[in-house]
């Protein structure tokens, strides 16, 4: 029983991604059952929220990112997307903001490997602090599916 239902999802999802293009609006409806058949799927999340955004539902798109991130907590992809989400809403301060958590993420990661000592973690956080606020209108947004 459970196989057959995780090959249900697996088909929502797939065909959710080639709605994404021609169809927003049909992509969400069915990423959200996919969400619904697959409730700790975080990528069926960050899907959903793609189409979110590109239906013109930015803060149901942030709000689903939210629920992904409880899931992966530091995912780059999720915090790249919800930055991308930000910058297409001219809020290059939150986006930036989202774009500094994934740094921080794996410069802390690179530092629990081994790779990283802990000198140079503490600069690199600190660097990054120090970011002209004027950076922030250099970054571009994530292209249209279409």
């Amino acid at each position: 029983m459970a196989r057959l239902a995780l090959r249900r999802n697996e088909r929502l999802f797939s065909r959710g991604q080639r709605q994404m293009r021609d169809d927003p609006a049909a992509a969400v409806e069915t990423l959200r059952q996919s969400c619904h058949a697959a409730p700790r799927d975080a990528q069926a999340r960050l899907f959903l929220a793609m189409a979110l955004a590109d239906a013109a539902k930015p803060e149901e798109a942030l709000a689903v990112l939210q629920e992904a991130l409880v899931l992966e907590p530091g995912n780059a992809v999720l915090l790249a997307e919800v930055g991308v989400v930000h910058l297409d809403e001219q809020r290059p301060g939150e986006a930036l903001a989202a774009f500094d958590r994934i740094a921080d993420t794996v410069a802390v990661a690179e530092f629990s490997t081994g790779s990283t000592s802990p000198s140079t973690l503490a600069a690199a956080l600190a660097n990054r602090r120090s970011i002209a606020p004027n950076t922030s209108a250099t970054l571009s947004a994530r292209p249209s599916l279409a």
